[in-house]
C-alpha cells in the first residue's frame, strides 16, 4: 500500500520547536520533526513547498493509513510537535495502480551525486568530468552537465520506468548549502517531464523509496503530474 500525505506546518512554532531543540536548520531539521511525530522514516520521501501565509504544505509518501499514523502520534509525538504540524490539516489519498506502458508527468527534485571509488559523494557530471565521458570546455560545459544528469536520472528509473528526454526538462541550481555535522554544498537539480510506467509493482515501491541520496532532507520524492504535452522542452542551467 503507497499513501500520499498532505499535511500543513505552522511555521512559528516551528521556528520555537527549532529553538528548544538547538537546531538551526529548517530544512535539515523537517525529518527529524515527522519522524518524532510518526516514527522513523513513516513518512519519506517527502517534499515541503514554502507557504505565503502562516504555514507551510509538506507532502510525501507512506506505507501507513491515516488511523495509523494518528495513532502512533498520540502515543510517541511531544505536546510540541503536535503543536506545529496541524493534525487536523492532515489529508491522504491511495496511490492507484499504474498500467504497463502508461505514460505519466512527473515532478521531481533531486541532488545527483554518485558514489566515487573512495566511497565519497561526488556530483555526477563532475565524475564524469574526471571519468573522461566529458572534456572540461566552457562552450559546451552546460549542455554536458543537463546531459550528465539526464544519464544520471535514467540509471535511477532503468527496470521500472523510462525517461523521455525529449519531453523532460532540467532546472540546475548550483552550490546548495546542506547541514549535517558540517555544511556541504551540492548542486541541486528540478526535474519535470514525462516517464513510460516499465514495471507498475516496481514503479509503485520506487514511490516509496525516492529517488538519489539525501532523502530525509526532503529530496527525491516523484510527485506525479499530467503528461507534458507533445512537443520538445528546453533545458536550463
Amino acid at each position: 500500500m503507497v499513501q500520499m500525505i498532505a499535511l500543513n506546518v505552522d511555521k512559528a512554532a516551528y521556528d520555537e520547536w527549532l529553538k528548544v531543540r538547538g537546531k538551526r536548520d529548517q530544512q535539515s531539521s523537517l525529518h527529524y520533526l515527522l519522524d518524532s511525530t510518526f516514527g522513523p522514516s513513516a513518512i519519506k520521501p517527502f517534499r515541503a513547498y514554502p507557504g505565503t501565509g502562516d504555514t507551510f504544505q509538506v507532502i510525501g509518501y507512506t506505507s501507513q493509513d491515516e488511523e495509523a499514523l494518528k495513532q502512533i502520534s498520540q502515543l510517541v509525538a511531544c505536546p510540541d510537535s503536535l503543536s506545529v504540524i496541524g493534525m487536523g490539516s492532515l489529508r491522504m489519498k491511495a496511490m492507484p495502480d499504474l498500467e504497463r506502458d502508461q505514460v505519466i508527468g512527473f515532478d521531481l527534485k533531486t541532488i545527483p551525486v554518485r558514489r566515487s571509488h573512495v566511497s565519497t559523494e561526488v556530483d555526477a557530471y563532475e565524475l564524469d568530468l574526471r571519468n573522461g565521458v566529458f572534456q572540461r570546455d566552457a562552450e559546451t560545459a552546460g549542455t554536458d552537465r543537463l546531459t550528465s544528469y539526464m544519464t544520471w536520472l535514467s540509471q535511477r528509473l532503468e527496470g521500472f520506468a523510462e525517461l523521455d528526454r525529449e519531453l523532460t526538462a532540467i532546472t540546475v541550481t548550483e552550490n546548495v548549502p546542506r547541514q549535517r555535522n558540517e555544511i556541504r554544498y551540492n548542486n541541486e537539480i528540478q526535474v519535470t517531464g514525462n516517464l513510460k510506467v516499465l514495471d507498475p509493482k516496481a514503479f509503485k515501491d520506487r514511490l516509496l523509496s525516492g529517488v538519489g541520496r539525501h532523502k530525509s532532507y526532503g529530496y527525491g520524492m516523484i510527485v506525479l503530474r499530467a503528461p507534458q504535452l507533445n512537443h520538445r522542452i528546453k533545458n536550463a542551467s
